[in-house]
């Protein structure tokens, strides 16, 4: 061991206290001993070998089983450059796959390789990682500045693991200490102070986590505590609070912007490592469900993690621009049937930002009501482009068959929070809950305000659009099940737009009518892998008024082959607003 990027001697020997005293911390050495095996699946280095050697080095430094160690050599010597390992050179955004993010991401476990096998490997295979694979791949990290976004996270964890493992300081403090690229300026400004990830989505915010996890135990091992970092409540502490605080009672996360469906029982891993550095038994009721066989519950879990659930309230998000409705509250909140809503109201974020000002999500008896699809086909699909990512796909208001304005914010943090929504009413505590927010700039000339009340486990919702010119307004919701109107008769009629998204949606009908109409979405059992339905149905009222039309019908989801329901409200006006009321039965 050189440096003692992962671990230290000392952590070591109680690595291998645990294994020998622990069944939970046996599995998970086993667990690492079957990933190790895989360097044995070929003699020719590919992008799935880099794991297996890691594993490999890892297994050998805590058991001196030196079985794999010949073979993890070959197959580094084998690497004629880093390319091999990490991907091609191309530093294109839209070459995916193919990029520095590649880079950033794998480079520190190479230099983990080095640092575990040090003592082991020979001279010229050092020099060969070193010289060949390492320092090629700090060049090339270092010609792609991506300044706060999540790849210059990857680009600054992988230049502070080679920095340490080459000793080379220019280096490694670059990666640490740099105003503009390093990853202090990440971890107090990429991430903002409500400790979500600046580019709005969980899934960036784990995937950029990661990394600072990593740049941060690394750097414990030089006798820097960045876990610690922080007034009052430390940065990274604060990521760790933000995805219980703002989770459905079932456990699920938002999905908003650039995100996938994921639940806290998904980052069990991370929990291990924030629990073994806060103690917090919020993080160990994470892990309640977790067979601890990790990567990171072998290293750094506790030999006893105790558990409680959090108190979980009504929020806003500052700076995210989030707000979190929930008639249950406190202890009682997981696993309740109370409802929450989330109320999108921040600044876009950037390149994995939506144009989905105003947007809501909806929880209620169990199931997610009405939601955000994220990003289900990837960004090299055509569907991303011309529908997941427009605004029609969200949940709040189209205006003339238009996207939001949206402005790229250039991978600069403090630009992007420069166009936000304005909160001007926010009540949190009491029987009722409620938020107004305000945006005046997602079209020009139409000022967007939406008030959501949260009273005895009914929500109304009251979305305003008030401009001098006549718009055409379409209130779009995206729910689950099957669609129908309670009391009225849709006739099937075709969606005159042919883009902006409206393309995607099929088996459309529509209804005019000036009166009020309740529509009821009833759970089909999808899209959430239940597919047993619950029964339950979500009553969406929604108030009369003139030049109303009502359009339902299906769109797609992140489940090939399934399509999720919508209801769309359409008025032709210069200024209205919606009035529903959503119930649960």
């Amino acid at each position: 061991m050189l440096a003692g990027l992962l671990f230290n001697s000392g952590e070591r020997d109680r690595i291998r206290e645990k294994i020998e005293n622990h069944a939970w911390a046996r599995n998970a050495a086993r667990c690492l001993k079957r990933q190790a095996d895989e360097v044995f699946a070929s003699d020719r280095p590919t992008r799935a070998s880099l794991g297996a050697i890691e594993s490999a080095a890892i297994h050998f430094s805590i058991t001196e089983d030196d079985q794999h160690l010949k073979q993890s050599e070959l197959l580094l010597n084998a690497c004629k450059d880093f390319s091999e390992l990490f991907g091609t050179v191309s530093a294109s955004t839209f070459d995916f796959g193919c990029n520095s993010l590649y880079t950033g991401h794998r480079l520190p476990h190479l230099c983990i390789v080095l640092d575990l096998l040090w003592d082991a490997l020979s001279e010229s295979t050092r020099d060969h990682v070193a010289d060949n694979l390492i320092r090629p791949a700090v060049d090339h990290l270092r010609s792609n500045d991506r300044r706060d976004s999540n790849w210059q996270t990857a680009h600054s964890t992988g230049l502070l693991a080679a920095g340490l493992v080459l000793a080379d300081e220019k280096v490694s403090d670059f990666a640490l200490n740099d105003p503009d690229h390093g990853l202090i300026r990440h971890m107090t400004c990429s991430f903002l102070s409500d400790g979500l990830h600046w580019e709005g989505s969980f899934g960036y915010h784990w995937g950029t986590l990661r990394n600072l996890l990593l740049a941060a135990e690394i750097v414990r091992h030089t006798g820097l505590d960045l876990f610690s970092e922080g007034e009052e409540t430390p940065h990274i502490k604060r990521m760790f609070d933000v995805p219980i605080q703002m989770a459905f009672p079932d456990g699920s996360l938002p999905i908003n912007n650039d995100a996938g469906h994921t639940t806290l029982d998904h980052f069990h891993q991370e929990y291990e490592l924030a629990y073994a550095r806060y103690r917090d038994p919020a993080y160990g009721w994470v892990l309640r469900n977790s067979d601890r066989t990790s990567l990171y519950a072998l290293l750094y879990g506790e030999l006893e993690v105790k558990s409680e659930p959090p108190d979980s309230h009504s929020l806003t998000l500052g700076q995210t621009g989030w707000t979190s409705l929930k008639h249950v509250e406190g202890k009682a909140y997981w696993d309740s049937e109370g409802m929450a809503v989330i109320l999108d109201h921040g600044p876009h974020g950037d390149w994995h930002g939506h144009p989905d000002k105003l947007g809501i999500e909806l929880f209620a008896k169990g199931l997610k009501w009405i939601q955000n699809e994220g990003s289900p086909v990837g960004y090299h699909g055509q569907q991303h482009w011309e529908y997941f990512r427009k605004t029609l796909a969200h949940n709040s208001v189209v205006v003339d068959f238009e996207d939001q304005h949206f402005v790229r914010a250039g991978d600069d943090v403090f630009t992007d929070l420069e166009h936000t929504g304005k909160v001007t009413e926010c009540v949190l505590t009491g029987e009722e809950k409620r938020v107004t927010a305000e945006v005046d700039w997602a079209y020009q000339g139409v000022t967007y305000t939406r008030t959501l009340s949260l009273k005895s486990g009914l929500l109304t919702d009251a979305f305003d659009l008030t401009s001098s010119e006549e718009h055409t307004y379409d209130y779009v919701l995206h729910g689950r099940g099957f669609l129908e109107a309670v009391d009225a008769e849709m006739e099937p009629a075709r969606l005159p737009q042919t883009r902006g998204g409206y393309e995607y949606f099929t088996n459309t009908s529509r209804l005019k009518s000036g009166e009020r109409q309740v529509f009821e979405f009833q759970d089909g059992g999808w899209p959430d892998g239940r597919f047993v339905p619950t029964g339950s149905k979500l009553l969406v009222d929604v108030e009369g008024a003139r030049n109303t039309e009502f359009w339902t019908g299906y769109a797609p989801s992140r489940l090939s082959g399934v399509r999720m329901p919508f209801l769309l409200v359409r008025r032709c006006v210069e200024s209205t607003t919606f009035h529903l009321t959503f119930d649960v039965e």
